[in-house]
């Protein structure tokens, strides 16, 4: 029987989180009735033991199916291979990291068929420590709407986590292939949101839940360190690539709402990419990469916006940015996840200079 729902999760050693992330998913689907959901993993030429693992869990379970690929096939690829593959009516890209919350496939499936079958679902996140939803917290009731959404949400905020996706797959297909020739060209970290725009743009129907269907888990908080380059290069100039290709057949209005959130609607978040700046980059190299950045970016509006906020605030020296960013602290003591976000850079800082830890986004690896 064709499963409702196919969970595909693309991995490359991250075993440590795939199998704590695989049992819980597991233990939902035992209860569900048989054939109703399957598990695929694309593991990409994992050297961590995650094939031994994932080789345990298929000869288990009649739902659990996985692929190995003989070579590194690139992130993208292998998101590609997953949503390619699954078997299920609907597909649901789940990150190898993040945990499922509790009951919420049940909660899915059972809204799959209350909604007249959506083309793409939308969930929330959730934070493992807090429970508090990250993002679209005030949603309280079912959202359906179709490519209009364009012109009412921030994209990163809506979907920019990829785990919150979940694709009809028939719909998918119509744009899986021709997405991947984008993806592929562009070498894009985005590539979940190039299916989900072209599906948009293709008169694809969408329902954001009103729950959270996936954590954001604590634990693999150091697993991808990003410094504030990575950021800046993901958050703003290959964010602009993206819609600037994507999003050149769509009506002005969409354009236009969507060129202001790279920086006009984001300004917290130029002052975070900076945070990052600050304690994980040399003084040249921040410069260098913020001068790049504003020459690609589109609309006079965002420019004046990155300049006042991300590229005058990195020529001030180092050590008086991160003063800068102490005051918070000393007005608003009890300020915890201000507290907790300038203690993360600073851990991050020490293991990247003691023990040689840190990640640079390249291109060729998507």
């Amino acid at each position: 029987m064709t499963p409702v729902l196919t969970i595909a999760i693309p991995t490359r050693n991250r075993a440590k989180f795939l199998q704590k992330n695989l049992d819980g998913i597991i233990e939902q689907i035992e209860k569900l009735p048989r054939d109703i959901a399957e598990i695929f993993v694309s593991n990409n030429a994992s050297t961590d033991g995650t094939d031994k693992i994932l080789s345990e869990y298929a000869s288990r379970y009649k739902f659990f199916r996985y692929v190995t690929q003989s070579k590194n096939l690139g992130a993208n690829r292998n998101f590609y291979t997953v949503l390619k593959e699954a078997c299920g009516e609907y597909v649901w890209l789940l990150g190898d990291d993040d945990a499922i919350v509790e009951t919420c496939i049940t909660s899915i499936l059972s809204d799959i068929k209350k909604y007249n079958e959506p083309d793409i679902i939308i969930g929330g996140t959730e934070n493992d420590n807090t429970h508090q939803r990250v993002y679209f917290p005030d949603i309280k009731t079912h959202i359906f709407n179709d490519k209009a959404v364009l012109k009412k949400y921030d994209l990163i905020n809506l979907a920019g986590k990829m785990s919150v996706l979940i694709f009809k797959k028939t719909s998918l297909d119509h744009v899986l292939d021709a997405g991947w020739t984008s993806i592929y060209e562009m070498k894009t970290p985005w590539p979940h949101l190039v299916w989900f725009i072209e599906m948009l743009l293709n008169s694809g129907k969408i329902l954001i839940l009103p729950y959270s269907t996936n954590y954001i888990v604590s634990d693999s908080r150091y697993n991808l360190i990003q410094d504030g380059l990575v950021r800046l290069n993901i958050l703003v100039v290959e964010y602009a690539a993206l819609l600037i290709k994507i999003l050149s057949g769509a009506d002005e209005e969409i354009k236009l709402f969507s060129y202001q959130h790279i920086a006009q609607k984001r300004i917290g978040e130029l002052l975070k990419i900076l945070a990052y700046s600050t304690y994980l980059n040399g003084y040249g190299q921040t410069i260098k990469a913020a001068f790049e950045a504003l020459k690609k970016m589109p609309l006079k509006a965002n420019k004046v916006i990155f300049t006042g906020f991300y590229l005058f605030p990195s020529l001030l020296p180092i050590f008086f940015r991160k003063w800068l960013f102490k005051i918070p602290l000393i007005l608003r003591p009890n300020w915890l996840a201000y507290k907790d976000f300038i203690r993360y850079l600073q851990e991050v800082s020490r293991l990247q200079k003691v023990e040689h830890q840190g990640r640079n986004f390249n291109p060729q690896d998507l």
